[in-house]
Order: C-alpha cells, then structure tokens, then sequence
C-alpha cells in the first residue's frame, strides 16, 4: 500500500525523503535515538502474532492519550511556515498558504481531534466482534475496530503512521484521511475510491489482515513456508527466499509484498539505494520505537521476576527456569507494563505439553516440538491427556517451535550420555550400554535443565536380563521396561540361550507368568534347546503333548534369542540316537536306514538337535 499521491502533492522536504515511482516511499519521522539496529531485523519473523493480532493492546482512553502526547500542538489554521519558498514574496508560505495552492484549504484537524460517522458492522468470518455505528472519535474507532477484528490497536497506529504520517503531522490534508491506511492502494495504480474515508480505511485494514491469517492459502505469502520476496517493486532489484514464521508476518507481506535489501536496513532512519523498498522496515522499527520490540511473547513486568507467555488471547505464567530456556524462540523476554498483560486472560501455567487446533499433541524442549504418538506416552512424561494438562497455542506459535523428532520413552541430557527411560512422571536409569541397546530405539536428546528438573526413579534393566532382589533367591528374568518372569530353572535358561548372570536390583515390576522352554514370539509358537528357538505348528504341538496354554509370551525377549529358519518336526536326535516324537512320546530308531527307510523319512526330511533336557520331557515308547 502507498502513499506516494500524498507525498508527491505536500512534497513536505523536511519530512519525507522522495524515491522513484517504482520504489515505495520512506515515511522518516524526527524521533529521538534509538539502539535500534538493522542487523535486528528477521525478515521471517518481522512481529509475533501475540502482539500483532492482540485486540486488547491498548484501551481507547490510552490511544487517545497517546495521539494527544504525538501532536501536543495542532497547526488547525496552518499559520506555521511550510517549507516551501515564496519568492515573490521573499518568505516560506504558510501552511494555510501552501495548502490552498493545493487545493487543502485551512482548517486542519490532527488526527487527536478527529470524528466521524460510522457504520455498524455485522461479524463475519473475519472480524468476530460486533462494531456498533454512530458518531466516534478517531481514537475509538481505532480501539473499537482492533477490538472487533483481533488486531493490535498499537499495529493499526503504526500502519497510519507508515502509511500517511496521520499520528505526529500536526497539518493533515484531507487525502490523508481518505487512504488512510492504504488499503486499497497498489504500488502501480491508483488508490480505490470504493475504499475511501478514514473509517472505512481501518476497519477494511484490520479486516484484510485477519484474513490473511483465516484464509492463508488464498494468498501468496504463507507462514510456514519458504517465499521468494522481492528487495522492490522492481523485479531487477532482486529478492531472497525467506522463511515466514508466522501469521502475522505473512500478512505483513501480503499488504506491502516486499523486504528491505541491506541499503535500507544499513541506513534504517533514512534510505538507501535505489533498489531499497521501506514499508515493512518502517512498521517494524516504528513500532519497536513507539512500543518496544516486536518479538517476544514472553513478557515481564519491571517489579517482578515473573514470566507469562502471552498467546492466543491467555496469559500462561513460566514457572520454572528450566521452561523458560526451553521456550527461547519466543523471547528474548521482553519488559511490559502490568496493564498490557491484564489484557490477556489469566489461565493455567504454560505446559509442555501442547496442541494447536488438529488433535496433535507436542512435547516442548529446547524450542522443539516433538510429537507425542500417544496417551501412553502422554501418561509417561507425566500429564495426562485430559484438555486442562495441555496448552492451546495459536498456529503461529506452534510454527516458531522446530519441529522436531517422535518422543519416545528413551532420552538423554545434552550435556551427558546417561540414559533414561521415562515411566509415568520419573526418569529411570538405564545403567549399562548393553542394557540400552537391549531395549532398542530412538533416543531423544533433551536440554539438561529439563532433565535435571525430572525425579529419578528406580533403575530399568534391558530385555533378557536376568535379575533378583536383594531379599529373595528368585531370579526373573525381565521380559520389558516393566515386567518380569520368574526363572524356574537355569537349565531353561541354557535351553533358550540366555546368559546366566544375574544383577540385584531394588525395583518394582509386575511379575507375569514363569519363564519356561516353550516361548512365543510375535503370535508364533517356539520351543527352546541347545540354546535356540525352534517354530511349532500346532500338528506339531500335539505329538510333543504340549497346548496353546504352556507357551509364555516372550515380550521383548525374543529379541534377543537365537530363532533358528529350521522348524520343530517330528524327528529329533538326542547324542547319537534318532526319535520320532509322536502322540506324546518318542520312539527310537534302531538303525539309521531304517529312519530314512520308505515307512518313515524316506530321505527328504531331517531332525534336529535337542539336549537331554527336551528328552526326558517327553514320553518312551518302544524302539522303532
């Protein structure tokens, strides 16, 4: 939006600095020196949603008093000097002068003073708030508008400034007022007169910028995205691709479509080269100069060390340290006053556990956000998935979190290699690395603070690994993170090859069924000898006397056990002697050509290898 036909018509010298018709022009104001540099500019995230889109920035009595502070003194009869020479006169015309030359005859109104008849405006999918008609100041119309359209008061009067001067020009022409905000103004054509009138101006402003957020894939500047933008109007001025983190600063874009090149930014009260476009870089450094950065939706108060995160129209207290780090793209913190954050709602304290408006929850760590894949997991880091443990951040507050990996269970500090297992609230040492690659999967790196900030529970041993407590002589074996089997022999230990070390532990588990040979594994049924799995069918099952019952699901052991390709037949050998296993009992071969003779083997099957101990479970019956 423009507002070179108003430049171009006061030609004010002392006040504006005039470019190309294919630039946008630079509003420079007189304000007092600022740290403000242009390195601090982030041309992808030019202001936070939580300041841009707040309708609750400023009250009426506030703008007001703010418009009185800019022009304490209004020129309304122009009897002030303009800076334009008489010669014929040998003297500067006065503004009244100067103005009617130009067809702006005195009086002026500043824009502190200005009234004027509204219309009602009914909410629409837009601006939600009810706007109420009649007879209203400008300071009201500004307030009632942002109010009604969810956009900053202190956004729509850093777009009059920009735009047409409107908040310190204590002379202002008409043609101010009637584009006011320039909306409806292209950078090369002239304005819509449909859109004239200082009202209309506002409110189709505040309007069309809530759009941009509603309606984002009707435009051509998205948040969460890589956009090609342009340096000028001028497409040989070239451009770079950026990375739009949020609404607000898409809206932004799509109002005045271009970024500052290093020209600008270099010279951020002035201008640069010919290739410098202005609009953005003015919205943006007027208003961290008028009211203070514009990133940052952590805020304090001067007089106190509490910290809120202001999104989504609620104020969440950060109450702890570790938080507040792990919530760094949101700052720096800035410092605000105590009415500011009244405007925000009071609720419950920032969670790290959040959602936005899709069912998706996040973990927040170290300005990630990791998915949560389900309540289990949920229940695990210590919320539950009820609505009142989850904090509900806009969009844009979401896309300035990186996204980041799945959390799982497992995860580290990253200042150190210990690992953890995080079981209902409490991180559980994970004490060896055998243990932890035992347990397999991905592991989280997460900030230390957070970690640090964890109880530690009881350690977790790795599947397969044998354990007892220091009262009793029963070994278990641990089946997963939380169960254990009771080992009732080591033999059926040596039988499914497992180690026979055992670890004393001090650890609360659910103690399923006791381990034995007979395992499944994935749905599929396996028995145990010499060390290896053997898969059964359930023929098979019937001639070893054996029933679904007898099989112990195996969990996360069958990991870790050898599972042999050759399945479990009738025929077994034990030291040098064939059987063939049937109906419940084993019956020798006398001779091995008997074996492999036409009644049995015919030589196209084999046997396998089973210890002694399989054997003796199973039944003699006579020698074949």
């Amino acid at each position: 939006m423009n507002n070179i036909l108003v430049l171009i018509l006061r030609y004010r010298l002392l006040l504006f600095i005039a470019v190309s018709l294919m630039s946008i022009i630079s509003v420079i104001m007189p304000i007092e020196v600022s740290a403000l540099s242009g390195s601090q500019f982030r041309a992808g995230r030019i202001v936070d949603d939580s300041i841009f889109y707040n309708g609750n920035a400023m009250s009426a009595a506030e703008i007001q008093a703010f418009l009185n502070a800019k022009v304490p003194s209004c020129d309304a009869n122009g009897t002030k000097a303009s800076s334009h020479y008489y010669s014929a006169a040998g003297r500067y015309y006065t503004r009244a002068e100067w103005g009617a030359i130009n067809s702006n005859p005195a009086p002026y109104t500043c824009l502190r003073d200005y009234q004027q008849s509204t219309v009602t405006k009914i909410a629409d999918a837009y601006c939600t708030g009810y706007y109420s008609g009649g007879t209203k100041s400008a300071a009201r119309i500004i307030y009632d508008v942002a109010k009604a359209c969810g956009v900053s008061q202190k956004a729509l009067l850093v777009l009059l400034q920009k735009e047409q001067s409107l908040i310190t020009d204590d002379w202002p022409w008409d043609i101010q007022y009637r584009s006011a905000t320039g909306y409806g103004c292209p950078d090369t054509a002239p304005c819509d007169a449909e859109y004239y009138g200082f009202f209309n101006q506002v409110y189709n402003a505040a309007r069309q910028f809530r759009r941009y957020s509603v309606q984002s894939q009707l435009f051509n500047y998205r948040a969460g995205q890589s956009n090609y933008i342009q340096y000028n109007p001028n497409a040989g001025c070239g451009g770079s691709n950026v990375f739009i983190e949020n609404d607000a600063t898409a809206a932004l874009y799509n109002y005045t479509p271009y970024q500052p090149n290093a020209s600008s930014l270099n010279n951020l009260y002035g201008s640069g080269d010919g290739c410098g476009a202005y609009g953005n870089r003015n919205f943006w450094r007027m208003y961290n100069d008028w009211f203070g950065p514009t990133i940052g939706s952590l805020v304090k108060t001067s007089n106190s060390s509490t910290v809120y995160f202001l999104d989504n129209g609620k104020a969440h207290v950060v109450s702890s340290l570790s938080l507040l780090k792990d919530l760094a793209a949101f700052g720096p913190v800035r410092v605000t006053t105590a009415s500011e954050i009244n405007q925000y709602s009071s609720t419950k304290p920032f969670s790290r556990l959040v959602g936005g408006e899709s069912s998706t929850l996040y973990f927040v760590n170290a300005s990630i956000r990791l998915r949560l894949p389900s309540c289990s997991m949920v229940v695990d880091y210590g919320f539950d998935c009820s609505a009142s443990s989850i904090t509900y951040l806009s969009e844009g507050a979401l896309r300035v979190l990186r996204n980041g990996p799945q959390l799982t269970n497992l995860y580290r500090s990253n200042t150190n290699y210990t690992a953890y297992w995080m079981d209902r609230g409490k991180k559980r040492p994970i004490t060896s690395l055998g243990d932890l690659k035992r347990i397999g999967g991905s592991t989280n790196v997460l900030s230390s603070g957070y970690v640090d900030s964890v109880r530690t529970g009881l350690a977790v041993y790795g599947p397969g690994s044998l354990v007892k407590t220091a009262n009793s002589s029963t070994v278990y074996v641990v089946k997963c993170i939380k169960t254990l089997l009771p080992v009732k022999s080591f033999v059926h230990l040596q039988e499914i090859g497992l180690d026979a070390k055992v670890r004393t532990i001090s650890s609360s588990y659910t103690v399923a069924s006791t381990l034995t040979t007979y395992i499944t594994c994935n749905g599929k049924k396996y028995v145990g000898t010499k060390g290896g799995l053997y898969e059964t069918s359930t023929d098979i099952i019937t001639h070893y006397d054996l029933s679904n019952v007898t099989f112990v699901e195996g969990g996360n052991i069958c990991n870790f056990l050898n599972i042999s390709q050759v399945p479990l037949g009738q025929y077994i050998r034990v030291n040098n002697t064939i059987f063939l296993v049937s109906g419940g009992i084993k019956r020798a071969f006398s001779s091995y050509s008997v074996y492999q003779g036409p009644s049995y083997c015919n030589n196209v099957c084999s046997y396998i290898d089973t210890s002694e101990y399989l054997a003796a479970t199973i039944g003699n019956g006579p020698n074949i």
